[in-house]
């Protein structure tokens, strides 16, 4: 079988992205409370987003819009039957997977990244990768070259979504490791991005996936 029905992507799309939409609430309300209570959280990881509140909102915020949005741009009946509405969330998406990619950015150089170097560099490669992806899309788009638009809205959708598959590794590796969660976090990190990136060729590769 060589074709990937974009009813099937977008339904694996939305239910992964239920769960990093469901680990944003919670660290926002985790931020909140803190916030309101003007203390400081015992786990390390979360330390960072509670001394810097509004950045925080506005990262997950955004990461939580594109996971909400995204999903619909592989709609062919929103892109053919109302292609100003595919413009449009197409564009709020890009938008906001780029505002949350350069905050990783920029929180990565500015502050210890939990999980050392290798967090730190899987969020400046992958990070500066969907970057380059969305911004590539939106070039192809505007030159009207919509198959070359599509290849790369799907690689930035896809490896977007390893903060998904990195939820379902810390899963994975608490259940299958002995290792404690500071240890194998760096590593679920790195392959949840690392293994999206592969889905992600694979799938531009399914003819069907980019018409």
């Amino acid at each position: 079988m060589d074709t990937v029905k974009p009813w099937i992507l977008m339904s694996i799309l939305f239910a992964i992205g239920l769960i990093s939409i469901g680990a944003g609430f919670a660290r926002l309300d985790t931020v909140n409370q803190h916030v309101q209570s003007n203390s400081l959280p015992p786990e390390l990881i979360d330390l960072r987003y509670v001394q810097h509140p509004v950045v925080t909102f506005i990262h997950i915020g955004s990461g939580m819009i594109f996971m909400l949005l995204a999903p619909l741009q592989f709609s062919p009946g929103i892109r053919r039957r109302i292609p100003k509405l595919h413009r449009i969330i197409g564009r709020t998406a890009l938008v906001a997977a780029i505002t949350t990619a350069t905050i990783s950015i920029w929180m990565a150089i500015s502050f210890p990244a939990f999980g050392g170097w290798l967090t730190a560099t899987s969020t400046y490669v992958f990070g500066s990768y969907v970057i380059v992806c969305f911004a590539l899309a939106y070039a192809a788009a505007r030159n009207r070259q919509i198959d070359r638009h599509k290849k790369w809205i799907i690689r930035g959708v896809i490896v977007s979504f390893g903060v998904s598959s990195i939820r379902i590794l810390f899963i994975v590796f608490a259940v299958a490791t002995d290792l404690q969660f500071e240890e194998f976090f760096p590593l679920a990190f790195a392959l949840g991005f690392a293994l999206n990136a592969v889905l992600a060729e694979l799938v531009v590769r399914r003819r069907s996936a980019i018409r």
